[in-house]
């Protein structure tokens, strides 16, 4: 069936230069704030492929607009099987016409539209093997790119009602697990339990998911083969913030975050044997990610979803050990005990407590007076820097560190309490930082 789509709805049109269309859907002006300083997030009416034309689709928070303008699902008189052979046949040209990372497991034919234009496009349904499916608009031009939507953008309802380009094939019933895949790709473990499309950006489509632990996050994912995806815990937004979680309770997002009691530890050998290798192997690996440790016990987690190694550390040259990450290519990373546990992980070789003195001696260094007494994680950047609170026993205000990413010391912006909780990252938590003044 071929359908006008000029004719329905809200008139969003397809293909802003496939099928040039003669208004462009306005862009949405999102600024997003992460701890009350803005992160630069602007998302902007267009499909959600790495392909430079859009469509007029994007939207934030509240759902996505309506791509083809339908109001209703076009109907096509084509049966199931001769839908699905159809959609077989054409997919594998569409993925990789798209770039898609998609090995595909099965496809739809949907329906025929004309354009504005008069020009005529398919859209199809693929579902793929790596978990995200996707909507694809085919302009028959010749010289025309496919425009795509994953299956998660086209589950916000339009107008309150079912979105008519919902995903509907077996493979893309919980468009949600779809996001596993991505989740995995930005080093963050996470049963996926909930998911939310909230808008494209000129580089990024950007979700928020729910993990089956009670963690949250918010997905940022390239739209470029290859490009970078991180996810950034809920906490790390404001309740103001046009990206805040709301898949979770905010109960729920501070305990994620600042009340990880069930943090695992890695299994320890407080006896050894320690190989004299493996101890010499992780002190240069600790040396190279710029954490000075004479490694003289380990003891390993299990590895990340990318195979990173991830081992905690006991040092004989100083009294906090660490947490380190180690690639098998790439850059290593070591957290101290503290800055662990913002990141999931729990010490058992030493305590939280004696990153204390290592935090004083550089908030000292820094021009701040400041003998740390307390801390706990606070939060997180969209960059990917944490972000730990400290409470002072010399009387001082509390105080808001920030560790930037692949950093193993403080060195990004140190915030008082009343600084941090005007920024809108929330409120100060330790008993200390919660006196008057």
């Amino acid at each position: 069936m071929i359908s006008r789509w000029a004719s329905w709805g809200v008139a969003t049109v397809l293909a802003l230069t496939l099928l040039a269309a003669p208004r462009p859907a306005p862009a949405q002006g999102i600024a997003a704030t992460d701890n009350g300083e803005s992160q630069g997030i602007k998302f902007v009416a267009g499909g959600i492929g790495s392909n430079a034309s859009y469509l007029g689709s994007a939207a934030a928070g509240g759902g996505v607009g309506n791509p083809l303008g339908f109001d209703a699902a076009p109907r096509s008189s084509l049966s199931l099987v001769d839908s699905a052979k159809i959609g077989t046949a054409a997919a594998p040209g569409l993925i990789k016409a798209a770039q898609l990372p998609c090995t595909l497991s099965e496809a739809r034919f949907m329906f025929e539209a004309i354009g504005p234009d008069k020009g005529k496009a398919k859209v199809y349904e693929v579902a793929c093997h790596e978990g995200l499916g996707y909507v694809i608009a085919a302009p028959e031009r010749a010289d025309a790119v496919p425009v795509i939507f994953d299956c998660m953008a086209m589950t916000q309802p339009v107008r309150g009602k079912p979105n008519p380009m919902a995903c509907k094939l077996a493979g893309n019933a919980d468009p949600a697990q779809g996001l596993s895949s991505i989740m995995t790709r930005s080093g963050r473990a996470c049963a996926v339990e909930k998911g939310r499309y909230l808008g494209s950006t000129e580089d990024l489509n950007v979700y928020e998911v729910a993990c089956h632990d009670g963690d949250g996050y918010i997905l940022k994912a390239a739209k470029a083969p290859g490009g970078p995806t991180t996810a950034t815990t809920c906490s790390a937004y404001g309740a103001s913030s046009n990206l805040r979680c709301i898949l979770l309770t905010a109960d729920q997002q501070r305990g994620a975050v600042a009340d990880r009691t069930d943090a695992p530890q890695a299994p320890t050998a407080q006896d050894g044997p320690y190989s004299d290798l493996a101890r010499g192997t992780y002190s240069d690996l600790a040396k190279a990610a710029g954490f000075d440790c004479a490694v003289s016990k380990y003891a390993d987690f299990p590895p990340r979803p990318n195979g990173a190694e991830v081992v905690e550390l006991a040092c004989s040259n100083r009294p906090d050990g660490g947490v380190g990450v180690f690639p098998t290519t790439g850059r290593p990373q070591v957290w101290d005990c503290l800055r662990a546990r913002a990141e999931g992980y729990r010490c058992s070789f030493a305590s939280e407590s004696d990153v204390y003195g290592q935090l004083t001696n550089r908030l000292k260094a820094r021009g701040t007076s400041c003998v740390v007494n307390g801390a706990r994680p606070y939060g997180r950047t969209s960059e990917g820097a944490d972000l730990i609170e400290i409470s002072c026993a010399d009387g001082g205000p509390g105080w808001v560190i920030e560790y930037p990413p692949h950093a193993a010391e403080p060195s990004g912006t140190v915030r008082n309490c009343v600084q941090a909780t005007a920024s809108g990252g929330g409120s100060c938590q330790l008993a200390a930082n919660k006196s008057p003044g």
